[in-house]
């Protein structure tokens, strides 16, 4: 009878006891030496690498092993990170770079499409050229154009990125009309963002886009070095020129396609339904 009474009085502490505890209250920390633990736990053969209870972050539990932060762990060239990484490391500029310009699938396709073009021209300089020649030609010339847009976005601190994420942070009013739409085509040629820190809406910064700049130039310069130079010193210097301003004249293309690709799409339809397509 005097077990059952202590036992129901030892139950109504438990129960006084939890009804005063509010609910999602922490727990405050407890030394190792005051833990109960076994014997078998506390011995020298078996370390205790985690003996918090409810700390301050409730990041550990009693004898449950700290592990690293799986963020810091991340594959930070994986393509997904360089698209969603506000802000990229050395690293990941070093992957862009490489991913998104010198051996991206993009970049293949563009030089077999620039290789055909220039066959059907058939220019004095690259008379007599086959395909191969004039393939890996045009794959140097492109690359060098990645690799100048590379080193300039280093020295005008510019995001490599053609759209940032952290460009969400400043939601704009698309610009309406033909003008206003040209000029934001010029601005974004002319023109990149960095993101400095903490990366906040008023933390983006314009950057003069030094990167297309020297893109262009090295495209230009590393195309006229590979073709025959059959005019001497002159007709090099015109030729590195003339490729200098058709490469930035291309990334303004770009961005003007980008701008009105649309009205571009909806124009391609009609042409193909005026000339019988279904």
């Amino acid at each position: 009878m005097r077990d059952s009474e202590n036992a129901a009085r030892l139950l109504a502490l438990m129960l006084c006891v939890m009804s005063a505890t509010p609910v999602g209250a922490q727990i405050p920390d407890l030394p190792v030496s005051r833990l109960a633990l076994p014997p078998s736990v506390m011995s020298d053969d078996a370390p205790l690498e985690a003996a918090s209870i409810g700390s301050a972050g409730g990041q550990t539990l009693l004898g449950a092993t700290h592990t690293q932060d799986p963020w810091s762990g991340r594959p930070v060239c994986a393509p997904m990170f360089l698209k969603a990484d506000w802000q990229l490391s050395s690293k990941q500029r070093g992957c862009n770079w490489l991913q998104n310009g010198v051996l991206s699938t993009g970049r293949i396709f563009t030089t077999v499409a620039s290789t055909l073009f220039s066959m059907v021209l058939d220019l004095p300089s690259e008379h007599g050229d086959g395909f191969r020649v004039r393939f890996g030609r045009k794959w140097l010339q492109g690359a060098a154009a990645t690799t100048g847009e590379y080193v300039g976005s280093l020295i005008a601190h510019e995001d490599p990125r053609e759209i940032p994420p952290y460009l969400v942070l400043r939601p704009t009013a698309p610009p309406r009309g033909f003008f206003p739409r040209f000029g934001a085509a010029v601005a974004r040629t002319v023109m990149s963002t960095q993101c400095v820190d903490p990366c906040r809406a008023t933390d983006i910064r314009k950057r003069i886009g030094l990167s297309r700049v020297l893109g262009a130039l090295a495209s230009g310069v590393t195309g006229a070095a590979l073709n025959q130079n059959q005019g001497g010193t002159d007709d090099w210097n015109a030729r590195a020129w003339h490729g200098t301003l058709t490469a930035y004249g291309s990334a303004f293309a770009h961005q003007l396609l980008s701008e009105f690709k649309p009205e571009a799409a909806r124009l391609g339809g009609r042409l193909f339904r005026l000339f019988g397509g279904s």
